[in-house]
C-alpha cells in the first residue's frame, strides 16, 4: 500500500459537522473515487492528506513515512482544485511550468517537458501562448491536469474536476483521466458527488456519509451488492420488486418481455426519456407500489400492459 490514513479526523468549532476517524489503506497505483453528497466531508478529506488543513487527529503516511507533519509544499502529493486555480497572468506554457521553474530546471527542460504534457491531455500546442481567460473550462481543466502532473508526484489528489465543465467535455476528460494515471502508474485519488463518474472512473470506490467512510470495494461490486441501502441509493437508483416493495432493484435490471417469459405485469403510467434511456413508471394491477423501469429502448405507450422479467441475482434485501 502507498497511502494510509489512519484514524484522521478533523473537528470544526462552532458546528456539527466533522470528519473521521476515517481509515483508508490505498494502493500505489490504481484509480480511488471517494464519492458522497454535499457537506460529507470528502473534500475535507482530501485537504487534510494535501496538508491544506490540520487534522485533530490521526495520521497519513506516504510509502511508510508519516507526511501529516509537513507542509503542503514539501508532500508528495499534487492536488488538481475544482476551479484549476491557473495564474490569469501567465501563459498556458508558464502555468504549466510554474513548478519546474521553481525546482531550478533548466529552459529548455522546461519546455520539452510542457510540450510532453501538453500532449499527454491532449492540449493543442496553439494554446500554450494564451492565457486563462482564452480558454474554455474543459481547456482550462486540462491545464490544470498538466500543471499538477508538472513533477511527476506520487499521488494526485483531484477535488470534483469536472463539475464545471459542460457534458461534452467532461466525458472526453474524463476518458484522459482514466488513460493517463493507467499510463504513469500513480495513485489518483477523485472526489466527487456524482455516482456516475465514481462508476466510471473508480477501480476503488470509497463512498463517504456525515464525515465517515460507510462502504469500500470495486466499484461495479459495490453498486451491484451495497451493504446496505444508504449506500445503494447514494450510488444509484431503486425500485421495489414487483410484487415485494420489502426488496430493492435497481431500475436497469427490471425488463420488459413478452407475457409468456413475465414474471409480473404493470401498466405503464409514465414515460419519459432521461438521456440515453426511457424511463417508465408502472403500476400493477394489485395496487402495489408503482415501480421503475430504464432502458436504452422501449414502444412501451402510456396505458399499455407489459410483462416484466429480473434476475435474482440482482434483487437487494432492502426496501427502495
Amino acid at each position: 500500500m502507498t497511502l494510509t490514513i489512519d484514524g484522521l479526523c478533523k473537528r470544526h468549532p462552532g458546528s456539527a459537522h466533522a470528519v473521521g476517524p476515517i481509515d483508508l489503506a490505498l494502493p500505489s497505483a490504481g484509480y480511488v473515487c471517494v464519492m458522497g453528497p454535499s457537506g460529507c466531508g470528502k473534500t475535507t478529506l482530501l485537504r487534510l492528506v494535501a496538508g491544506l488543513e490540520r487534522a485533530d487527529a490521526g495520521s497519513v503516511t506516504l510509502r511508510g513515512t508519516r507526511i501529516d507533519g509537513l507542509p503542503p509544499e514539501a508532500r508528495p502529493t499534487r492536488l488538481l482544485f475544482q476551479s484549476g486555480a491557473l495564474f490569469p497572468h501567465l501563459d498556458v506554457a508558464a502555468n504549466i511550468g510554474f513548478a519546474l521553474r521553481l525546482a531550478g530546471r533548466s529552459a529548455d527542460a522546461i519546455d520539452r517537458r510542457v510540450r510532453a504534457l501538453a500532449t499527454m491531455v491532449e492540449l493543442p500546442e496553439a494554446l500554450l501562448s494564451r492565457t486563462p481567460e482564452g480558454l474554455s473550462g474543459g481547456e482550462r481543466q486540462r491545464v490544470a491536469l498538466a500543471r499538477a502532473l508538472a513533477d511527476d508526484p506520487p499521488v494526485l489528489l483531484l477535488d470534483e474536476p469536472l463539475s464545471a465543465i459542460d457534458r461534452p467535455q467532461r466525458a472526453s476528460l474524463r476518458e484522459r483521466l482514466r488513460v493517463l494515471q493507467r499510463e504513469a502508474e500513480r495513485l489518483f485519488v477523485h472526489v466527487t458527488h456524482d455516482p456516475d463518474e465514481a462508476l466510471a472512473l473508480a477501480d476503488l470506490l470509497v463512498v463517504m456519509d456525515e464525515g465517515r467512510v460507510c462502504a469500500q470495494g470495486p466499484a461495479e461490486a459495490l453498486y451491484q451488492h451495497p451493504p446496505d441501502r444508504a449506500t445503494a441509493r447514494l450510488l444509484g437508483e431503486l425500485t421495489a420488486v414487483p410484487g415485494d416493495p420489502r426488496r430493492a432493484l435497481r431500475p436497469e435490471h427490471l425488463r420488459a418481455v413478452a407475457a409468456d417469459g413475465a414474471r409480473a405485469r404493470a401498466s405503464v403510467v409514465s414515460r419519459q426519456r432521461t438521456g440515453e434511456c426511457v424511463e417508465l413508471t408502472l403500476r400493477s394491477r394489485d395496487d402495489g407500489p408503482a415501480v421503475r423501469l430504464r432502458a436504452l429502448q422501449s414502444h412501451a405507450n402510456l396505458g399499455d400492459e407489459i410483462g416484466l422479467c429480473w434476475d435474482d441475482d440482482d434483487v437487494m434485501d432492502f426496501p427502495p
